[in-house]
């Protein structure tokens, strides 16, 4: 064991220096440990105000306006505090991060009197401000004051920027932390308020990451039960008739590197045993190498849309046999009124009139089968012209015994719908034009041939053509001013229709219509 005797100045500083190191990694260690912005500020008070042995001591912190304001402090008072910060308003960057150093010999800027005045009224003849940098940040200010003048060694000087630069480290790690922390917070409370929860998975069998809180509501599971599968899967929820079709999915996604968004919808059943319909929207995520790293996606709880869904389609299901109902009475009640009238014409020896009533009939009928149609056909919103063309053409052709053998039928129609209002005028018009033919277009002959014509002419346009290859059309026939009531009624017709029609001779009369598809 060493005497004092043993001590020689040399060794006396070389110990004073090993103490203020320790003393200087001390700090470090607690700097490390502390907890909160202002216990650093503490400890670096503390700290420097030991190893420097000043009067007073305060720690500054730059806002976010680049202004400098008092964190802590000791041994000010509130007026030189408030009158400080008024000064430091004229540091540029370059001196911001800089040491400056008051005594009272000291020459400075003459920006700085105003300082120098407050200091000797403060009762300071001495003054070293160290910047907090890091990073080339600066971050705020470390002040140390000396109520009697002070001269500092460079080893003091370089001890105080040591203390500056750990606490400028601490503050820069604990302000990320706060930034981060706040960060997180921000997401916490956005995610949070989604209806629905935000996931992470991270390996391919949909190991979760993270999940937000908001999968709680959907599963009745809290969200860290599935934190690392660490009590149950998130795949594992899925119903067994979903799943196999989701694995693939997946799978295929990720086996093709497609990282295009995704949509799923299946069934999972719930903390509770229920079974609930999920829409989940995601999207998998590869590196630059194309390796997998994980999904991200939200899912959201759509068992209320299914229910009414399925309520819309049961309800949907009820109407449509409704209007089928309807279709077929309007149908019979229609047939009944053509039975009436051909039963009237049985009991009428005027040829004219007989005609008349079996055109009235004719027509009748047409409007019958459309209901015909409607009733029998999947859908009840449209009606298929090509089937209804060919049905009625032949149900003309049986009202005036007009043999197959005699007259042939040529039809070629394409693949047609039209809604009901469309379709009974179209249907009128047919049985007018056909009727006519069959009625005048082979007078002087006992063989012949009509021919029905349905196309596509572009896109919503159609074109219906009825030809025949009879005695044609007189010439200068005017629809406007015949007296025929079957020619009159297609002029009108055409005209609900919004369509265009024209007529002309080509071996026989052609009856040409262009309208709107409706």
């Amino acid at each position: 064991m060493l005497n004092e005797a043993d001590y020689n100045p040399t060794e006396e500083a070389l110990y004073s220096h090993l103490e203020k190191l320790e003393n200087i990694y001390d700090m470090v260690f607690t700097l490390s440990h502390a907890d909160t912005i202002e216990e650093i500020c503490t400890i670096a008070i503390e700290r420097i105000q030991s190893t420097l042995r000043s009067d007073r001591a305060s720690l500054m912190l730059l806002d976010a306006d680049e202004n400098f304001q008092f964190s802590q402090s000791r041994g000010l008072s509130d007026e030189y505090k408030q009158a400080v910060i008024g000064c430091l308003l004229v540091l540029t960057s370059e001196l911001k991060s800089k040491a400056l150093i008051f005594d009272s010999t000291t020459e400075q800027h003459s920006e700085f009197e105003p300082l120098k005045q407050l200091m000797r009224n403060e009762g300071i003849n001495t003054l070293a401000a160290f910047p907090l940098l890091y990073k080339r940040e600066v971050l705020g200010r470390l002040t140390i004051y000396f109520d009697a003048d002070r001269q500092f060694s460079d080893e003091e000087l370089q001890l105080a920027k040591t203390i500056a630069t750990y606490v400028a480290m601490a503050l820069s790690r604990k302000q990320t932390e706060a930034a981060l922390k706040q960060s997180e917070q921000k997401f916490r409370t956005l995610v949070s308020n989604i209806p629905g929860a935000v996931y992470r998975t991270i390996e391919k069998d949909w190991t979760v990451g993270f999940v937000s809180d908001g999968i709680e509501l959907i599963t009745g599971y809290p969200a860290s039960d599935f934190i690392h599968n660490h009590v149950r899967s998130l795949i594992g929820l899925i119903h067994p008739d979903d799943l196999f079709a989701i694995q693939q999915t997946v799978d295929r996604v990720i086996a093709d590197r497609v990282d295009t968004v995704f949509t799923h919808e299946y069934r999972i059943v719930a903390a509770d045993g229920s079974t609930k319909w999920i829409f989940d929207r995601g999207q998998s995520v590869f590196d630059e190498s194309g390796n997998y790293l994980h999904d991200d996606g939200i899912l959201f709880d759509i068992s209320d849309r299914k229910r009414a869904e399925a309520d819309l389609q049961v309800s949907l299901k009820e109407k449509e046999l409704l209007l089928k109902e309807l279709h077929h009475r309007v149908k019979n009640n229609l047939q009944i009124i053509s039975s009436i009238f051909s039963l009237q014409s049985q009991h009428v020896d005027n040829p004219e009139i007989r005609s008349i009533l079996r055109e009235s009939q004719n027509r009748i009928s047409s409007i019958a089968l459309i209901h015909e149609k409607l009733y029998q056909s999947d859908t009840i919103a449209n009606l298929n012209l090509a089937e209804y063309i060919e049905t009625l053409a032949i149900n003309l052709f049986t009202s005036y015994g007009i043999s197959s053998k005699d007259i042939r039928l040529n039809l070629n129609v394409c693949d047609v719908y039209l809604n009901i209002d469309t379709a009974i005028p179209c249907g009128l018009i047919i049985n007018e034009l056909v009727s006519n033919c069959l009625k005048h277009a082979f007078l002087d002959r006992a063989s012949g041939e009509v021919s029905i014509t349905l196309s596509v002419l572009s896109e919503g346009v159609l074109n219906l053509k009825v030809h025949d290859n009879g005695i044609g059309i007189p010439e200068n026939l005017d629809i406007k001013k015949v007296s025929s009531l079957g020619l009159s009624l297609v002029d009108a017709l055409v005209f609900q229709i919004k369509g265009e029609l024209s007529m002309s001779n080509q071996n026989g009369a052609v009856f040409q219509i262009i309208f709107p598809a409706k």
